[in-house]
C-alpha cells in the first residue's frame, strides 16, 4: 500500500509542478518605464563635420527596475521612450556649434542600431530632445549585459576641445517577465 501512496504523491506533485511552471509561463508580462543615464565623451581637438562621443555601459538588472531584482532572461522588450542630450556647462560652448546629432548602439557581437536623430539642431541651448526611434528593439543589448551608445554630433565649425562631454538621459519601456 506505501508503495501506491508514494506512486501517487509523486503523480499529484508532478502534476501541481507542472501546473504551476505552465501558468507562469503563460502569464503575461509586466511593463515598466525606467531611465538609463550616460556620459558620452571624446578627445579633442574636433573639426568640422561628424564628431562621435562614446559611452560604455554596463546593465545593472537588480537597478534597471526599481524593486524587481531582473535578470537579462526575464526581459522580453525593451524600447526607447524619449532620448535627451545635455552638453557638459564646463565644456562652454551649446547646441548653436553642431548641425545634427544621432545616437547608435552597439553590442558585442550585436550590429550597430540607429535609435534616435534629430536634423537639424535648431537649439541654441544646452539641451535637446531627439527624434528615438519607436521601432527599435533593444532588448539583445540589455540581455548582452553590456552595451556602447555612440553619440554623432555634426560639428560646424572646428573646436580646438582637449575633449568634450554629453549627458544622455534615456527613458525606456521595459517588457518583462515576474518570477
Amino acid at each position: 500500500m506505501q508503495t501506491i501512496n508514494f506512486k501517487q504523491s509523486s503523480v499529484f506533485t508532478l502534476a501541481a509542478v507542472t501546473l504551476a511552471l505552465i501558468l507562469n509561463a503563460c502569464a503575461p508580462p509586466q511593463e515598466a518605464e525606467t531611465n538609463v543615464k550616460a556620459i558620452a565623451v571624446a578627445s579633442g581637438p574636433f573639426f568640422s563635420g561628424p564628431n562621435s562621443l562614446i559611452a560604455e555601459q554596463t546593465v545593472d538588472f537588480e537597478q534597471l527596475i526599481v524593486g524587481q531584482n531582473l535578470s537579462a532572461q526575464q526581459l522580453e522588450s525593451v524600447k526607447l521612450e524619449e532620448v535627451s542630450v545635455s552638453l557638459r556647462a564646463i565644456d562652454s560652448i551649446d547646441f548653436s556649434y553642431f548641425d545634427d546629432a544621432s545616437l547608435s548602439i552597439v553590442g558585442n557581437d550585436i550590429e550597430m542600431m540607429s535609435i534616435a536623430t534629430l536634423n537639424p539642431i535648431d537649439s541654441k541651448g544646452q539641451n535637446i530632445l531627439l527624434q528615438a526611434s519607436e521601432e527599435a528593439e533593444l532588448v539583445d543589448y540589455f540581455k548582452a549585459g553590456n552595451y556602447s551608445l555612440v553619440l554623432d554630433m555634426g560639428l560646424n565649425q572646428d573646436l580646438f576641445l582637449n575633449d568634450l562631454g554629453a549627458t544622455i538621459d534615456i527613458k525606456l519601456n521595459v517588457l518583462y517577465k515576474k518570477q
